[in-house]
């Protein structure tokens, strides 16, 4: 699954360069379509198999929060080394759910649209494969595309783990 420029190379680039922000991906989990019973719809299911991991890593670590902040109070929780670990959870955990349903070539997403086009509509969002990943970095960067839903799931969560806490 370690894709040897993104899971290593670009990552220590960088690590090294400190833009702010990193980027980095694998190789895409493979399955064997013979092992389907359904070939239109199955591959939907396994590409939404790792955003629904993203989405039950949040509310775990969003329940812990709850947990801690209830046995020990709120400042001790999110001031503290515990609420910041299971914040940056939440977080990361929110934005990969996000980005990879986003429905470009080789995100998940593209799955679940690939399964909703006509024949014609498939063949445009395949073309698109090559160049799938600059365009969604391009449009990521460029557009508040993720910043909009994710800052609604983040206050959501949050609302979740510190409500009624005093």
């Amino acid at each position: 699954h370690i894709d040897p420029i993104g899971t290593v190379v670009m990552p220590l680039i960088m690590l090294l360069m400190n833009p702010g922000f990193f980027l980095g991906w694998a190789k895409p989990v493979p399955f064997n379509p013979m092992n389907l019973k359904n070939l239109r719809r199955d591959p939907v299911l396994i590409a939404l198999a790792g955003p629904a991991s993203n989405l039950l890593l949040a509310l775990a670590a969003t329940i812990a929060l709850r947990i801690a902040v209830t046995i020990f109070g709120v400042e001790p929780v999110v001031y503290g080394p515990v609420g910041a670990l299971l914040s940056q959870l939440i977080f990361i955990n929110a934005l990969l759910l996000l980005f990879n349903l986003i429905p470009l070539p080789p995100l998940d997403g593209h799955y679940v649209l690939h399964y909703f086009l006509p024949e014609g509509g498939k063949r445009i969002l395949d073309s698109i494969g090559p160049f799938g990943i600059i365009i969604v970095l391009i449009v990521v960067i460029n557009t508040p595309l993720l910043s909009v839903p994710l800052e609604a799931l983040i206050t959501a969560l949050g609302h979740m783990a510190l409500w009624g806490a005093s």
